[in-house]
């Protein structure tokens, strides 16, 4: 059975879906599907069948899935038990759960400031 889409979401890409391009969106991204391009959200999810290749900046970023390339996370980046993360990462913190996989070269910054809470 299929989830439903959630609302708060500005952007999902289904699974099966492959989008190459650009994504821009002032809120949130639920990437499900495969991404190959350029993708900039408030708050980024990669779903556990969600694959994004490219440059990818967001404040907060959910790892379930695959994710690669140019990296920057300006508030708080997760990857979780399913997660993949290969590339070149910029963060302000970082939190990998057991079973999380990062490779790749790691520079910290200064975390900016937010306004609202978390994913």
């Amino acid at each position: 059975m299929q989830q439903p889409v959630n609302a708060q979401y500005s952007i999902f890409i289904g699974p099966n879906v492959k989008f190459e391009g650009a994504i821009f969106t002032p809120t949130s991204a639920n990437i499900e599907g495969e991404v190959v391009g350029k993708v900039e959200a408030k708050d980024l999810l990669i779903g556990k069948t969600g694959q994004v290749t490219g440059d990818v900046t967001a404040d907060r970023i959910h790892v379930h899935g695959q994710l690669g390339q140019e990296v920057s996370c300006s508030s708080h980046l997760v990857i979780h038990e399913s997660g993949q993360l290969r590339g070149t990462v910029l963060y302000a913190t970082l939190e990998i759960m057991r079973g999380g996989k990062l490779e790749g070269s790691l520079l910290q910054i200064e975390e900016a400031p937010t306004s609202d809470g978390n994913l």
